[in-house]
């Protein structure tokens, strides 16, 4: 099982709506209708999440899923993809007031290519655009995790260091 810690808080795929509520990220209702209802075997993204105790340039996104036989609410969906990232592109240690975000082995927002290639070995597939990451202006680092009930996919986004992470869980 994979954890990533945003703030001392452990969050694990997948995840009800309640948790990430409990611990006070928001939704931009002006965007998205958190009554609104999905239908089965479809996803929707929620991107922008917000905390109103960071005012850095912390984004998170999430994609809920709703694997039940009938309409549900989006907030009573299953969160199957979890996406964090410092969407400024500056070197993350410039920012005060933004989230400390934290996976395996203290892989931190701000750590190098080679610390996480120390903690999690080669990786399964880098995405570079096919440029080296000039054109996206971030290279990709992917590594996969099978297990009994699906499998994990860990995204690791490089802009100078590490400027997000993005932990992805399929479900058989």
């Amino acid at each position: 099982d994979r954890q990533i810690f945003v703030d001392d808080v452990a969050y694990s795929l997948p995840m009800d709506f309640s948790t990430l509520e409990e611990s006070g990220w928001k939704i931009n209702t002006d965007r998205y209708d958190v009554d609104s209802y999905i239908e089965p075997g479809k996803t929707k993204e929620l991107s922008g999440l917000y905390r109103d105790d960071y005012t850095g340039n912390v984004c998170l996104n999430v994609d809920v899923t709703n694997y039940g036989k009938d309409r549900e609410k989006l907030r009573d969906c299953v969160i199957d993809d979890f996406w964090i990232e410092d969407s400024s592109g500056k070197e993350y240690e410039m920012f005060i007031d933004i989230p400390k975000v934290v996976i395996a082995n203290d892989i931190t927002l701000g750590s190098t290519e080679d610390e996480v290639v120390e903690v999690f070995g080669k990786p399964d597939e880098i995405d570079d655009g096919g440029d080296g990451g000039r054109a996206l202006g971030k290279i990709i680092y992917i590594y996969k995790f099978p297990d009994e009930d699906g499998d994990m996919v860990l995204h690791f986004i490089f802009k100078r260091s590490l400027s997000g992470i993005r932990i992805i869980k399929n479900i058989n």
